[in-house]
């Protein structure tokens, strides 16, 4: 069977589908079985363990007329399925690939320069017991709830390319043109085409995801663990207060030692220095800084909807009220629920506190 299209929408979308539907949401602990397609054809398949929705093109369609006034399928069917995955920092609606077209793009690449025994012979080399402490790391400065932190002296790094260097590492015979392919999503973002940027990027990524459904969970965990021991030699070298990780980025305040910024893939690039702020409000942790556009970002786990509202720089933060709403139950009959936000309101704080002096 082929596995169905994946379509990546904003949190406002993914979150009307759910409302406009609410009888009709099936809730699964796991949704990978449903990635072929279901035949409860009028059910919403839902999971918020992974934010993933399993429904018809037209819902789709509809929910983008209601937000967008136009269509985001064209020719869409009506009982089609499609996946659709919630990506909090889009603001629009974003068909990719999926993970099967993914692995078949970057194998027939790979298979111009290695027979499928020799690419079977590399996946196997990679045991399948995996390092406990060099899982994929995540990581968030613990803030006072109700005051806003200043940190001088900081940079932000990530990874050029993490998962596409793990891949040519991999198989070095194949390596000029996979670097095409990757440089060609560089192309796209210097032209300011981040669409096709972000589906170059998720080639590789979908990749090395779809190690594991393939059988080679020993090269998917022998990638995480050579990402991660970067990671962490890169925290030592640097040796500062770590404020923020996340698989393949950190930022670190007062580094006794800087990073020289690198194009290069697989090194570090330098993508924002300068004050950063932290806040922890009871529902959400937001850090708030300038990258090397001089635009200002937001990381954290606030709602999409209230980014653009806080301005920690200037102390105005916003609180909120969580309303859950109850979607379903899963086989074992355990409850889950939709959070919404309601009843936001924008405070300017006088209280703030400095942690660099």
């Amino acid at each position: 069977m082929v596995e169905l299209k994946v379509v990546e929408v904003p949190e406002k979308v993914f979150d009307k589908i759910l409302n406009l539907y609410p009888t009709r949401v099936k809730v699964m602990d796991d949704i990978w079985n449903c990635f072929n397609g279901t035949p409860e054809d009028k059910k919403l398949i839902y999971t918020n363990s992974r934010e993933w929705i399993v429904c018809q093109e037209y819902i789709l369609n509809y929910v983008s007329q209601l937000l967008y006034n136009k269509e985001c399928i064209v020719g869409c069917s009506d009982w089609k399925q499609v996946r659709v995955r919630k990506v909090i920092d889009l603001d629009y609606i974003q068909p990719t690939y999926n993970g099967s077209y993914c692995y078949d793009k970057i194998m027939k690449i790979i298979t111009k320069s290695y027979t499928e025994e020799e690419v079977k012979e590399i996946f196997n080399t990679h045991s399948i017991n995996k390092d406990k402490y060099l899982k994929q790391y995540h990581y968030y400065y613990c803030a006072d709830l109700g005051k806003i932190y200043t940190f001088e002296n900081c940079v932000k790094y990530d990874i050029n390319g993490a998962h596409a260097k793990a891949v040519i590492d991999l198989f070095p015979k194949a390596e000029k043109e996979l670097l095409e392919l990757y440089n060609k999503k560089n192309e796209y973002k210097a032209k300011g085409d981040f669409s096709n940027a972000n589906k170059i990027k998720a080639l590789f990524n979908y990749f090395v995801g779809m190690l594991c459904r393939k059988g080679y969970r020993g090269t998917y965990n022998y990638i995480v663990n050579s990402i991660t021991r970067k990671l962490f030699d890169t925290l030592e070298e640097v040796n500062g207060l770590l404020l923020y990780a996340n698989t393949d980025s950190l930022v670190i305040s007062n580094p006794t030692k800087k990073l020289p910024h690198s194009i290069e893939l697989g090194e570090f690039k330098l993508e924002a220095e300068g004050n950063m702020y932290i806040y922890t409000d009871n529902n959400y942790w937001v850090m708030e800084y300038t990258n090397s556009n001089n635009e200002k970002e937001h990381k954290g786990s606030c709602k999409l909807a209230i980014r653009d509202k806080i301005d920690l720089a200037n102390n105005k933060v916003v609180h909120y009220t969580v309303k859950r709403t109850l979607i379903g139950v899963d086989k074992q009959n355990n409850p889950h629920f939709k959070e919404d936000i309601i009843n936001i309101k924008e405070e300017i704080l006088n209280e703030r506190k400095n942690t660099s002096k």
